[in-house]
């Protein structure tokens, strides 16, 4: 099959130039289908329960991912001041999700005091009005929530949720970055993190795809001239790795799939395997013209034709073979529902094949019209370093002592072996960030000061709606932040049973507001409407009051 392949080939040149060109062309038109995202939730598997269980908790408080700000240096006025014209700034910014703003400055949290025998609740936005200090007394009124806004060292905090689809936070933080230095007070830091703020850099690291392959090219480039020095060494491989790249974009935007963090890295994969497999097929088209023709002379057009036809026929099955496993290997990747994975398997995959096509195809067509060569010394042969390392290398396990070749093989198994022992699995976003990257500073910053720099929500469903105060519901909710109370990693909490606890304790004058307990629905709703009002609800207990969160 391949060797008349060959033969049609060369016998019809440029119709299967414009056969080829055509196809290309008409895949080539996808690229005007190709965007770029950041989908960070491409990265879950759509179908697991986690990952349903993740977007229902998003959907139902309107709240997606969680940035955190830490305010430091400076006095304590000026980090209040500061502060207080961040959550401000915050609340007003376009895709931060209303009344989902914590910190001194915003009136989602409030705290209650005591004046002439009575209990006022005042919003941390009118306290940052009454421009009066952060005294005991407001901590006190604070209760529970005061871990949110001061760090034990006395460092403030904000925390605002975002409601944007997951990656899409770039043109956010860029208004975010060019507020800070305007509210900063004298001598105060203003830094945040969390998983919108890595996501955001890593999508900007990847980006520099289009730095880096460019570079990739050139060494590749000279590598090939370097083994080979032939021209065509260095134009036909990369040649055919740009143009297969070009149709696996092609077919990726035809098939309406956005590039992503993952997908970026497939045209080096691309071009890797195009460029390989084209110096390959190279190599042995000048064996076999160099097998034909003596030094000196020109290949007649026979013996071109020729060579050729031998190439396809002797290459083309090997190629075959490796691109197919391959391929298959990558369109596996579709099997793991995981988008991101399945999107680099699709272009990786439309690729590789698109190279094997141009190899067997286009690119001895291409020599068919070319001048036919001239058979120099050494055609077709590796440059005298080359061939001397390789020579060496291939006597040495060839004719080599057996039990040092032996013994070097067993090294070499047990080096990789422990290599793979050494492997720790890590699911943190953050390990793909340097350390001296800001937002990698900031979580750093953020533990140091005992706070921590990410958010973790868990859901509770009532049951029905209105059922959220029952107090069976309350005790689920109790039951699950004490859970999570205990463990080391989490340095604070907040839920609708925790502030209604703590006010039921002010409220009765308690003088140990652990054992504090709201006695009927009734009650804790009535506790709850005179802290908030009916309004957002800090955002742990959804509109239909079915549904809680721990945070």
């Amino acid at each position: 099959m391949y060797r008349m392949l060959g033969r049609i080939i060369v016998g019809h040149p440029w119709k299967v130039i414009a056969s080829v060109t055509f196809a290309c062309l008409v895949v080539f038109a996808g690229l005007r289908q190709s965007t770029f995202v950041s989908d960070y939730d491409a990265t879950l598997p759509d179908h697991s329960e986690l990952t349903q269980e993740i977007r229902s908790i998003q959907s139902r408080f309107e709240s997606r991912s969680t940035l955190a700000f830490l305010v430091s240096g400076g006095s304590e006025a000026a980090r209040l001041d500061s502060a207080c014209a961040l959550s401000a700034k915050l609340e007003r910014t376009p895709g931060i999700a209303p009344g989902r703003v914590y910190g001194f400055g915003s009136n989602t949290l409030k705290y209650v005091v005591e004046e002439a025998g009575d209990l006022r609740v005042v919003g941390l936005g009118e306290f940052c009005a009454s421009g009066e200090p952060v005294t005991e007394k407001v901590m006190q009124g604070l209760g529970p929530q005061g871990s949110l806004v001061v760090a034990p060292n006395g460092n403030l905090i904000v925390y605002a949720d975002l409601n944007v689809i997951s990656g899409e936070f770039d043109a956010i933080l860029s208004g975010i970055d060019a507020m800070l230095p305007t509210i900063s007070g004298p001598d105060v830091s203003i830094a945040y993190s969390g998983q919108p703020a890595f996501i955001a850099q890593n999508d900007r690291f990847s980006k520099r795809i289009a730095l880096f392959f460019p570079i990739i090219m050139i060494l590749v480039l000279l590598l090939h001239w370097e083994a080979l020095r032939s021209v065509q060494a260095v134009v036909v491989p990369i040649f055919t790795g740009l143009v297969a790249t070009a149709l696996g974009l092609g077919v990726y935007g035809w098939l309406r799939l956005p590039l992503d963090t993952y997908a970026v890295l497939a045209p080096i994969l691309i071009l890797a395997v195009g460029a390989g497999h084209s110096v390959q097929l190279l190599k042995r088209y000048m064996e076999e013209i160099r097998e034909r023709v003596e030094p000196g002379d020109r290949a007649t057009r026979e013996q071109n034709d020729d060579a050729i036809i031998s190439t396809v026929a002797s290459v083309g099955p090997v190629l075959t073979l490796a691109v197919s496993g391959a391929a298959a290997c990558l369109f596996a990747l579709l099997l793991l529902d995981v988008a991101a994975l399945a999107r680099f398997g699709v272009l990786a995959g439309s690729g590789i094949c698109a190279a094997l096509v141009l190899e067997l195809t286009l690119v001895p067509a291409i020599r068919v019209l070319l001048p036919r060569p001239v058979v120099r010394e050494g055609y077709g042969g590796l440059t005298p370093f080359w061939e001397t390392v390789l020579r060496r290398v291939a006597y040495g396990a060839i004719h080599g002592p057996r039990v040092a070749v032996s013994f070097g093989l067993i090294a070499l198994a047990g080096v990789l072996v422990v290599g793979v022992l050494l492997v720790k699995p890590s699911h943190s976003i953050s390990v793909y960030t340097a350390p001296d990257v800001p937002v990698q500073k900031t979580v750093n910053d953020l533990t140091a000061s005992g706070v921590g720099p990410y958010v973790f929500d868990v859901m509770i469903d009532a049951g029905a709606a209105d059922a959220a105060f029952q107090p069976d519901s309350l005790d689920a909710l109790r039951a699950v932040e004490t859970r999570l109370r205990a463990d080391p990693a989490v340095t604070g909490t907040v839920s609708a049973a925790l502030t209604i606890d703590f006010l039921q304790c002010r409220f009765v004058g308690l003088s140990d507001c652990a054992t504090a307990r709201v006695g009927s629905s009734e009650e804790a709703s009535q506790i709850w409407t005179i802290l908030y009002g009916g309004g957002r609800e800090v955002g742990v207990v959804d509109d239909t009051r079915r549904f809680l969160r721990v945070r």
